[in-house]
């Protein structure tokens, strides 16, 4: 496991050079898998609050460690302070996970803020770089509209989390909802080839809807981020 584990940061290291210039691939797997890392974080804190879910912890070790590596080659400063707010503040969230949960959106809201700042640096290298390709585009800003749905729907459970995901909209979920549906549509009128294949995943995605659209704030069930990474591992199959 470790050899492993070794091998995939020699390997995104030395991605993070080859990739001439930072395209539109590298940028969107930044956005995406801080958004990937933060959602793993709170459903690590979900199962039973004060204690931790070792899967879910384990999870978004390895996705922070994905990130740092991937970002190793980058000297701006903004990408250092983001990343060494998000550790610091994850340490001291460690620090406290006996104490009272009612402390964690203290940690949280401060790891949140500094996945916010990665995200807007990264997007806008993302938008000077974009992909012409219509599908491709398309398939990017579904997988992040996933992964800020779920992120929002998860922090409900907390009730005081600061989630920067739709800028000066009251209902982002089903601002966010509208949002996924239209480009769904937009996706199978585009790749009317992909029609068997974008029905399977759409299919996943109105199962777990209601559940997204609910308002109850019951513990998160990992079954809902399950179908969510389904929907976004299928879209990402779509480009191959």
């Amino acid at each position: 496991m470790r050899a492993r584990s070794k091998l995939l940061i020699f390997l995104l290291w030395f991605y993070s050079f080859a990739c001439s210039a930072q395209g539109p691939e590298y940028w969107h797997a930044v956005r995406s898998d801080s958004l990937t890392f933060c959602s793993y974080l709170i459903l690590s804190l979900n199962a039973n609050q004060g204690e931790i879910d070792p899967a879910y912890a384990d999870r978004y070790k390895h996705k922070l460690t994905e990130l740092q590596v991937r970002l190793a080659a980058e000297s701006d400063p903004q990408i250092d302070d983001s990343l060494k707010q998000i550790s610091s503040s994850l340490t001291e969230l460690q620090h406290h996970i006996r104490d009272d949960p009612a402390q964690f959106p203290t940690w949280l809201n401060r790891i949140l803020a500094a996945q916010a700042r990665l995200d807007s640096f990264a997007a806008n290298r993302y938008d000077g770089v974009a992909p012409v390709d219509q599908n491709k585009l398309l398939i990017d800003e579904l997988d992040l509209d996933l992964g800020r749905l779920l992120l929002i729907y998860q922090a409900r459970m907390f009730g005081a989390l600061n989630v920067s995901a739709v800028d000066n909209d009251s209902d982002p979920i089903n601002h966010l909802d509208g949002r996924i549906l239209s480009k769904f549509d937009q996706y199978a009128a585009l790749a009317p080839d992909h029609s068997a294949d974008l029905e399977k995943i759409t299919r996943n995605y109105w199962f777990v809807r209601p559940r997204l659209l609910s308002q109850e704030r019951n513990a998160i069930p990992s079954g809902v981020a399950f179908y969510i990474e389904r929907v976004r591992s299928g879209l990402s199959g779509l480009e191959k």
